[in-house]
Protein backbone atom coordinates (compact mmCIF):
# COMPACT_ATOMS: atom_id res chain seq x y z
CA UNK A 1 0.00 0.00 0.00
CA UNK A 2 1.41 3.08 -1.36
CA UNK A 3 2.33 5.92 1.63
CA UNK A 4 -0.08 8.37 0.37
CA UNK A 5 -3.27 6.22 0.20
CA UNK A 6 -2.32 5.00 3.89
CA UNK A 7 -2.39 8.57 5.52
CA UNK A 8 -5.86 9.34 3.17
CA UNK A 9 -7.39 6.32 5.00
CA UNK A 10 -6.63 7.52 8.47
CA UNK A 11 -7.68 10.87 8.13
CA UNK A 12 -10.95 9.32 6.62
CA UNK A 13 -10.93 6.92 10.65
CA UNK A 14 -10.61 10.69 12.45
CA UNK A 15 -13.26 12.38 10.54
CA UNK A 16 -15.87 9.63 11.00
CA UNK A 17 -15.39 10.27 14.62
CA UNK A 18 -15.68 13.62 16.82
CA UNK A 19 -15.21 15.15 20.33
CA UNK A 20 -17.72 16.36 22.81
CA UNK A 21 -17.26 17.21 26.27
CA UNK A 22 -19.51 19.09 29.26
CA UNK A 23 -20.25 19.02 32.66
CA UNK A 24 -22.86 17.09 34.58
CA UNK A 25 -24.07 18.72 37.49
CA UNK A 26 -27.10 18.04 40.32
CA UNK A 27 -30.11 19.97 39.10
CA UNK A 28 -30.73 20.77 42.81
CA UNK A 29 -27.22 22.08 44.23
CA UNK A 30 -25.44 23.12 40.59
CA UNK A 31 -22.83 20.87 42.20
CA UNK A 32 -20.49 18.38 39.83
CA UNK A 33 -21.44 14.84 40.17
CA UNK A 34 -18.31 12.62 39.54
CA UNK A 35 -18.89 8.97 38.59
CA UNK A 36 -21.53 9.56 36.09
CA UNK A 37 -21.85 7.06 33.11
CA UNK A 38 -22.23 9.20 29.75
CA UNK A 39 -22.85 6.62 26.66
CA UNK A 40 -23.79 6.81 22.99
CA UNK A 41 -27.17 5.66 23.35
CA UNK A 42 -26.91 2.27 21.24
CA UNK A 43 -23.48 1.33 21.93
CA UNK A 44 -20.94 0.62 24.30
CA UNK A 45 -18.72 3.93 23.82
CA UNK A 46 -18.31 5.82 26.71
CA UNK A 47 -17.25 8.10 29.89
CA UNK A 48 -17.19 8.73 32.94
CA UNK A 49 -17.18 12.24 34.57
CA UNK A 50 -14.39 13.12 36.61
CA UNK A 51 -14.42 14.61 40.46
CA UNK A 52 -16.12 17.59 38.93
CA UNK A 53 -18.86 16.45 36.57
CA UNK A 54 -16.64 16.91 33.32
CA UNK A 55 -16.54 14.71 30.66
CA UNK A 56 -14.72 14.18 26.74
CA UNK A 57 -16.09 11.23 24.95
CA UNK A 58 -15.15 10.38 20.94
CA UNK A 59 -18.65 9.99 19.70
CA UNK A 60 -19.17 8.98 15.81
CA UNK A 61 -20.44 11.73 13.44
CA UNK A 62 -23.72 9.67 13.28
CA UNK A 63 -24.76 9.60 16.82
CA UNK A 64 -27.69 10.77 17.47
CA UNK A 65 -28.40 10.59 21.33
CA UNK A 66 -25.96 10.41 24.62
CA UNK A 67 -27.45 9.13 27.76
CA UNK A 68 -26.68 10.23 31.06
CA UNK A 69 -26.94 8.06 34.28
CA UNK A 70 -25.95 7.75 38.21
CA UNK A 71 -27.42 5.87 41.13
CA UNK A 72 -29.78 7.68 42.98
CA UNK A 73 -30.68 10.38 40.03
CA UNK A 74 -33.03 9.98 36.87
CA UNK A 75 -31.10 8.82 33.72
CA UNK A 76 -31.48 11.53 31.08
CA UNK A 77 -31.06 11.77 27.45
CA UNK A 78 -29.77 14.70 25.28
CA UNK A 79 -29.80 14.79 21.50
CA UNK A 80 -26.15 15.39 20.15
CA UNK A 81 -26.88 17.63 17.05
CA UNK A 82 -23.47 19.74 15.93
CA UNK A 83 -23.10 20.71 19.48
CA UNK A 84 -19.53 20.25 20.82
CA UNK A 85 -20.75 20.91 24.16
CA UNK A 86 -23.10 19.49 26.22
CA UNK A 87 -23.95 20.52 30.05
CA UNK A 88 -26.92 18.56 31.49
CA UNK A 89 -28.29 18.48 35.40
CA UNK A 90 -29.90 15.45 36.41
CA UNK A 91 -32.10 15.17 39.23
CA UNK A 92 -32.56 13.09 42.02
CA UNK A 93 -34.54 10.05 41.93
CA UNK A 94 -37.05 10.68 44.70
CA UNK A 95 -38.99 7.29 44.22
CA UNK A 96 -35.85 5.63 45.16
CA UNK A 97 -34.76 8.13 47.75
CA UNK A 98 -38.30 8.38 49.23
CA UNK A 99 -38.65 4.77 50.01
CA UNK A 100 -41.48 4.59 53.15
CA UNK A 101 -40.32 2.43 56.25
CA UNK A 102 -41.62 2.27 59.93
CA UNK A 103 -39.95 3.88 62.30
CA UNK A 104 -38.78 2.72 65.74
CA UNK A 105 -42.50 4.25 67.45
CA UNK A 106 -44.45 2.36 64.60
CA UNK A 107 -44.45 5.86 62.24
CA UNK A 108 -43.84 5.71 58.93
CA UNK A 109 -40.67 8.00 57.22
CA UNK A 110 -38.58 8.19 54.85
CA UNK A 111 -35.53 5.67 54.03
CA UNK A 112 -33.02 8.60 54.17
CA UNK A 113 -33.90 10.27 56.89
CA UNK A 114 -33.57 7.07 59.50
CA UNK A 115 -30.25 6.88 61.24
CA UNK A 116 -29.93 3.02 61.06
CA UNK A 117 -28.64 0.45 58.39
CA UNK A 118 -31.88 -1.38 57.11
CA UNK A 119 -33.08 -3.96 54.97
CA UNK A 120 -36.15 -4.14 53.38
CA UNK A 121 -38.33 -7.76 52.22
CA UNK A 122 -41.16 -7.47 50.61
CA UNK A 123 -43.74 -9.70 51.73
CA UNK A 124 -44.42 -11.26 48.39
CA UNK A 125 -40.82 -12.26 48.46
CA UNK A 126 -41.52 -13.99 51.45
CA UNK A 127 -44.74 -15.50 50.07
CA UNK A 128 -42.91 -17.03 47.06
CA UNK A 129 -40.42 -18.76 49.16
CA UNK A 130 -42.82 -21.70 49.32
CA UNK A 131 -41.94 -21.86 52.93
CA UNK A 132 -44.77 -22.39 55.40
CA UNK A 133 -43.38 -20.14 57.94
CA UNK A 134 -42.00 -16.52 57.98
CA UNK A 135 -39.03 -16.95 59.30
CA UNK A 136 -37.78 -19.82 56.30
CA UNK A 137 -39.11 -17.97 53.46
CA UNK A 138 -36.83 -15.20 55.29
CA UNK A 139 -33.78 -17.11 54.82
CA UNK A 140 -31.77 -15.75 51.61
CA UNK A 141 -33.33 -12.49 51.31
CA UNK A 142 -31.87 -10.07 53.25
CA UNK A 143 -27.87 -9.42 53.24
CA UNK A 144 -26.12 -10.19 56.80
CA UNK A 145 -29.23 -12.17 57.90
CA UNK A 146 -28.49 -15.87 58.99
CA UNK A 147 -31.59 -18.32 59.20
CA UNK A 148 -30.46 -21.65 61.04
CA UNK A 149 -33.77 -24.16 60.59
CA UNK A 150 -33.75 -26.45 64.43
CA UNK A 151 -35.04 -29.16 62.57
CA UNK A 152 -36.96 -30.30 59.32
CA UNK A 153 -39.95 -31.34 61.13
CA UNK A 154 -43.17 -29.11 59.77
CA UNK A 155 -43.37 -26.16 62.29
CA UNK A 156 -40.22 -26.29 63.73
CA UNK A 157 -38.90 -23.01 64.78
CA UNK A 158 -35.36 -21.93 63.31
CA UNK A 159 -32.41 -19.65 64.44
CA UNK A 160 -32.20 -16.25 63.19
CA UNK A 161 -28.47 -13.97 63.77
CA UNK A 162 -27.88 -10.53 62.26
CA UNK A 163 -24.47 -9.45 61.65
CA UNK A 164 -22.40 -8.07 64.89
CA UNK A 165 -22.42 -10.13 67.72
CA UNK A 166 -21.20 -13.76 67.81
CA UNK A 167 -21.08 -16.16 71.14
CA UNK A 168 -20.59 -19.79 71.58
CA UNK A 169 -23.26 -20.24 74.08
CA UNK A 170 -25.68 -17.09 74.43
CA UNK A 171 -28.42 -15.95 72.62
CA UNK A 172 -28.02 -13.21 69.89
CA UNK A 173 -30.65 -13.15 68.38
CA UNK A 174 -32.94 -10.44 67.29
CA UNK A 175 -35.83 -7.98 68.64
CA UNK A 176 -38.96 -9.24 66.78
CA UNK A 177 -41.96 -6.74 66.17
CA UNK A 178 -44.82 -7.23 64.66
CA UNK A 179 -47.21 -4.34 63.81
CA UNK A 180 -45.72 -2.29 67.35
CA UNK A 181 -46.10 -5.84 69.60
CA UNK A 182 -42.96 -7.44 70.47
CA UNK A 183 -43.09 -11.51 69.86
CA UNK A 184 -40.74 -14.60 70.89
CA UNK A 185 -38.54 -16.69 68.31
CA UNK A 186 -36.92 -18.70 71.45
CA UNK A 187 -37.70 -21.83 71.61
CA UNK A 188 -38.61 -24.81 74.34
CA UNK A 189 -37.96 -28.23 74.49
CA UNK A 190 -35.10 -30.52 72.31
CA UNK A 191 -32.22 -32.17 73.85
CA UNK A 192 -31.72 -36.11 74.39
CA UNK A 193 -34.97 -35.78 75.79
CA UNK A 194 -37.62 -33.53 73.83
CA UNK A 195 -38.82 -31.91 70.76
CA UNK A 196 -37.83 -28.86 68.91
CA UNK A 197 -40.70 -26.91 69.68
CA UNK A 198 -41.59 -24.19 67.44
CA UNK A 199 -41.66 -20.42 67.16
CA UNK A 200 -44.19 -17.75 67.65
CA UNK A 201 -43.11 -16.06 64.54
CA UNK A 202 -44.89 -19.62 63.05
CA UNK A 203 -47.60 -18.63 63.95
CA UNK A 204 -48.07 -15.23 61.66
CA UNK A 205 -49.66 -16.71 57.97
CA UNK A 206 -46.87 -15.26 55.56
CA UNK A 207 -49.35 -14.09 53.36
CA UNK A 208 -50.60 -11.52 55.59
CA UNK A 209 -46.87 -9.68 55.55
CA UNK A 210 -46.70 -6.28 53.66
CA UNK A 211 -43.09 -6.04 54.37
CA UNK A 212 -40.08 -7.17 56.80
CA UNK A 213 -37.29 -4.60 57.53
CA UNK A 214 -34.13 -5.43 59.50
CA UNK A 215 -32.32 -3.46 61.30
CA UNK A 216 -28.41 -3.57 62.19
CA UNK A 217 -26.25 -2.06 63.75
CA UNK A 218 -25.87 -0.04 67.12
CA UNK A 219 -28.09 2.42 66.15
CA UNK A 220 -31.35 -0.13 66.32
CA UNK A 221 -30.31 -0.57 69.91
CA UNK A 222 -30.45 3.43 70.36
CA UNK A 223 -33.87 3.26 69.21
CA UNK A 224 -35.50 0.18 70.42
CA UNK A 225 -33.38 -0.06 74.12
CA UNK A 226 -31.09 -3.31 75.12
CA UNK A 227 -33.13 -5.76 73.89
CA UNK A 228 -32.63 -4.60 70.44
CA UNK A 229 -28.55 -4.77 70.98
CA UNK A 230 -28.45 -7.91 68.40
CA UNK A 231 -30.58 -6.16 65.83
CA UNK A 232 -34.71 -5.34 65.11
CA UNK A 233 -37.13 -7.04 62.85
CA UNK A 234 -39.94 -5.01 62.03
CA UNK A 235 -42.92 -6.94 60.50
CA UNK A 236 -46.06 -4.84 58.94
CA UNK A 237 -48.53 -6.94 58.29
CA UNK A 238 -51.23 -5.63 55.09
CA UNK A 239 -53.69 -3.02 55.06
CA UNK A 240 -56.66 -2.23 53.10
CA UNK A 241 -56.23 -0.68 50.05
CA UNK A 242 -58.07 -0.67 46.92
CA UNK A 243 -60.29 1.79 44.72
CA UNK A 244 -62.27 3.81 46.61
CA UNK A 245 -65.39 2.02 47.33
CA UNK A 246 -64.65 -1.22 45.91
CA UNK A 247 -63.85 -4.76 47.56
CA UNK A 248 -60.96 -6.27 46.41
CA UNK A 249 -61.26 -10.38 47.23
CA UNK A 250 -58.18 -13.05 46.37
CA UNK A 251 -57.83 -16.53 46.86
CA UNK A 252 -55.08 -18.89 46.70
CA UNK A 253 -53.90 -22.51 47.36
CA UNK A 254 -50.30 -24.15 47.07
CA UNK A 255 -49.24 -27.54 47.22
CA UNK A 256 -46.05 -28.51 47.67
CA UNK A 257 -43.98 -32.26 48.12
CA UNK A 258 -40.73 -32.79 49.94
CA UNK A 259 -38.12 -35.69 49.92
CA UNK A 260 -35.54 -36.98 51.56
CA UNK A 261 -32.09 -35.13 50.07
CA UNK A 262 -30.63 -38.81 49.91
CA UNK A 263 -30.24 -42.31 51.40
CA UNK A 264 -27.61 -43.46 52.91
CA UNK A 265 -25.97 -46.90 51.82
CA UNK A 266 -27.18 -50.03 53.72
CA UNK A 267 -25.69 -53.30 54.15
CA UNK A 268 -27.26 -56.64 53.04
CA UNK A 269 -25.20 -59.03 54.31
CA UNK A 270 -25.08 -59.22 57.75
CA UNK A 271 -28.12 -59.73 60.65
CA UNK A 272 -28.67 -57.47 63.79
CA UNK A 273 -25.71 -57.48 66.27
CA UNK A 274 -26.07 -56.99 69.98
CA UNK A 275 -22.85 -56.94 72.27
CA UNK A 276 -23.33 -59.48 75.42
CA UNK A 277 -25.33 -62.04 73.76
CA UNK A 278 -22.16 -64.00 73.57
CA UNK A 279 -18.35 -63.81 74.58
CA UNK A 280 -16.20 -61.44 72.68
CA UNK A 281 -15.46 -62.71 68.92
CA UNK A 282 -17.42 -65.47 69.76
CA UNK A 283 -20.86 -66.78 68.18
CA UNK A 284 -23.81 -67.49 69.97
CA UNK A 285 -25.32 -70.62 68.69
CA UNK A 286 -28.83 -70.30 69.37
CA UNK A 287 -29.48 -66.59 67.89
CA UNK A 288 -26.62 -66.65 65.46
CA UNK A 289 -25.47 -62.66 67.31
CA UNK A 290 -21.95 -62.03 67.47
CA UNK A 291 -20.54 -60.76 70.66
CA UNK A 292 -17.73 -58.22 69.97
CA UNK A 293 -16.46 -55.21 72.33
CA UNK A 294 -19.62 -56.17 74.17
CA UNK A 295 -21.23 -52.62 72.74
CA UNK A 296 -24.41 -52.69 70.07
CA UNK A 297 -22.49 -51.45 67.23
CA UNK A 298 -21.01 -55.29 67.01
CA UNK A 299 -22.22 -56.78 63.71
CA UNK A 300 -24.58 -60.01 62.97
CA UNK A 301 -24.17 -63.15 61.76
CA UNK A 302 -24.00 -63.95 58.24
CA UNK A 303 -27.53 -63.78 56.44
CA UNK A 304 -26.68 -66.50 53.73
CA UNK A 305 -25.06 -69.10 56.51
CA UNK A 306 -28.82 -69.07 58.16
CA UNK A 307 -30.87 -72.17 57.87
CA UNK A 308 -33.52 -70.50 56.44
CA UNK A 309 -36.99 -70.18 56.98
CA UNK A 310 -39.94 -68.38 59.57
CA UNK A 311 -37.45 -67.34 62.75
CA UNK A 312 -38.00 -69.05 66.28
CA UNK A 313 -39.85 -67.03 68.39
CA UNK A 314 -41.01 -67.02 72.27
CA UNK A 315 -45.35 -66.48 72.14
CA UNK A 316 -45.44 -67.51 75.89
CA UNK A 317 -43.99 -64.33 77.07
CA UNK A 318 -44.09 -60.65 76.07
CA UNK A 319 -44.88 -59.18 72.72
CA UNK A 320 -45.03 -55.84 70.58
CA UNK A 321 -47.92 -54.81 68.86
CA UNK A 322 -48.11 -52.20 66.02
CA UNK A 323 -50.40 -49.90 65.26
CA UNK A 324 -52.18 -52.60 62.52
CA UNK A 325 -52.59 -54.93 65.49
CA UNK A 326 -49.34 -57.27 63.91
CA UNK A 327 -47.73 -59.06 66.99
CA UNK A 328 -43.85 -59.18 67.34
CA UNK A 329 -42.67 -61.43 69.52
CA UNK A 330 -39.13 -62.38 70.88
CA UNK A 331 -36.69 -63.84 68.16
CA UNK A 332 -34.93 -66.68 69.78
CA UNK A 333 -33.13 -68.03 66.53
CA UNK A 334 -32.79 -66.31 63.34
CA UNK A 335 -33.55 -68.26 60.01
CA UNK A 336 -34.53 -66.27 57.80
CA UNK A 337 -31.97 -64.72 55.04
CA UNK A 338 -34.12 -62.31 53.73
CA UNK A 339 -32.87 -58.31 54.53
CA UNK A 340 -35.38 -56.10 55.85
CA UNK A 341 -33.13 -52.89 55.62
CA UNK A 342 -34.89 -51.21 52.92
CA UNK A 343 -38.32 -52.25 53.42
CA UNK A 344 -37.77 -50.97 56.98
CA UNK A 345 -36.90 -47.32 55.33
CA UNK A 346 -39.67 -46.77 53.54
CA UNK A 347 -41.67 -47.69 56.59
CA UNK A 348 -39.69 -45.03 58.00
CA UNK A 349 -39.58 -42.22 55.45
CA UNK A 350 -42.71 -40.95 53.31
CA UNK A 351 -43.26 -38.43 51.01
CA UNK A 352 -44.20 -35.48 52.70
CA UNK A 353 -46.64 -32.43 51.46
CA UNK A 354 -48.73 -29.81 52.60
CA UNK A 355 -51.75 -28.09 51.14
CA UNK A 356 -52.45 -24.20 51.96
CA UNK A 357 -55.26 -22.37 51.33
CA UNK A 358 -55.66 -18.28 51.79
CA UNK A 359 -58.37 -15.88 51.19
CA UNK A 360 -58.24 -11.84 51.89
CA UNK A 361 -60.63 -9.09 51.37
CA UNK A 362 -59.52 -5.54 50.78
CA UNK A 363 -61.04 -2.36 50.66
CA UNK A 364 -60.59 1.33 51.76
CA UNK A 365 -60.92 4.90 50.76
CA UNK A 366 -59.72 8.43 51.81
CA UNK A 367 -61.68 8.08 55.32
CA UNK A 368 -60.52 4.43 56.47
CA UNK A 369 -59.25 0.78 54.80
CA UNK A 370 -60.27 -2.83 56.10
CA UNK A 371 -58.42 -5.99 55.31
CA UNK A 372 -59.58 -9.36 56.46
CA UNK A 373 -57.58 -12.61 55.85
CA UNK A 374 -58.62 -16.47 56.33
CA UNK A 375 -56.07 -19.14 56.04
CA UNK A 376 -55.43 -22.94 56.78
CA UNK A 377 -52.17 -24.75 56.46
CA UNK A 378 -51.95 -28.93 56.95
CA UNK A 379 -48.93 -30.10 56.23
CA UNK A 380 -47.36 -34.17 57.02
CA UNK A 381 -43.65 -34.66 57.58
CA UNK A 382 -41.26 -36.36 55.60
CA UNK A 383 -41.34 -39.12 58.77
CA UNK A 384 -44.45 -41.35 58.92
CA UNK A 385 -46.43 -40.57 61.78
CA UNK A 386 -46.15 -38.11 64.54
CA UNK A 387 -44.64 -35.52 61.90
CA UNK A 388 -47.38 -33.25 61.22
CA UNK A 389 -48.73 -29.34 61.30
CA UNK A 390 -51.78 -27.68 61.41
CA UNK A 391 -52.09 -24.13 61.00
CA UNK A 392 -55.93 -22.26 60.70
CA UNK A 393 -55.17 -18.31 61.34
CA UNK A 394 -57.31 -15.27 61.06
CA UNK A 395 -56.57 -11.82 60.43
CA UNK A 396 -58.68 -8.54 61.13
CA UNK A 397 -56.50 -4.72 60.23
CA UNK A 398 -58.98 -1.77 60.53
CA UNK A 399 -58.27 1.45 60.27
CA UNK A 400 -60.72 4.85 60.52
CA UNK A 401 -59.33 8.28 59.80
CA UNK A 402 -61.18 11.09 61.27
CA UNK A 403 -58.77 14.09 59.56
CA UNK A 404 -55.16 15.03 58.76
CA UNK A 405 -54.50 14.26 62.34
CA UNK A 406 -56.72 11.75 64.13
CA UNK A 407 -56.73 8.56 63.57
CA UNK A 408 -57.68 4.89 65.05
CA UNK A 409 -56.86 1.74 63.97
CA UNK A 410 -56.96 -2.11 65.56
CA UNK A 411 -55.34 -5.25 64.78
CA UNK A 412 -56.80 -8.41 65.86
CA UNK A 413 -55.44 -11.91 64.95
CA UNK A 414 -56.56 -15.38 65.68
CA UNK A 415 -54.08 -18.53 65.53
CA UNK A 416 -54.77 -22.05 66.05
CA UNK A 417 -51.67 -24.56 66.13
CA UNK A 418 -51.81 -28.50 66.47
CA UNK A 419 -48.68 -29.87 65.43
CA UNK A 420 -46.49 -33.21 66.53
CA UNK A 421 -42.74 -33.51 65.76
CA UNK A 422 -40.46 -36.69 66.17
CA UNK A 423 -37.89 -36.61 69.74
CA UNK A 424 -34.67 -35.73 68.87
CA UNK A 425 -31.78 -37.37 70.64
CA UNK A 426 -30.88 -40.67 72.27
CA UNK A 427 -34.47 -40.73 73.93
CA UNK A 428 -35.58 -44.14 73.03
CA UNK A 429 -39.22 -43.29 74.32
CA UNK A 430 -39.53 -41.65 71.29
CA UNK A 431 -37.40 -44.19 68.32
CA UNK A 432 -39.65 -44.86 65.18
Amino acid sequence: MSPILMVGLLQQAVAQNRQISGRVTDRSTGQGLPGVTVLVKGTTTGATTNSDGAYLINVPTDAATLTFSSIGYVNLERAVGSAATIDVALAADTKQLGEVVVSALGLEQRRDEQGTATSRVSGNAVTQSGETSVITGLAGKASGVQITRSSGDPGAGAYIQIRGQNTITGNVQPLIVVDGTPISNSTLGGGVDGVTQQSRLNDINPNDIASIQVLKGASAAALWGSRAASGVLIITTKKGSTAAGKLSVTYGATYSLDKISYQHDLQQSYGRGSGGVAAIGTTNPTTGFTGTNNNANSWGDKLSSRAGGPDDVNTTGAYFQAADGTRYYPVTKKNDRTSYLDKNFDGVFQTGHFLENNLSLSAGDKDGNIFISLSDLNQEGIIRQGSDYRRSTARVNAEKRFNNIVRLGGNFTYSKINSNRIQQGSNTSGST
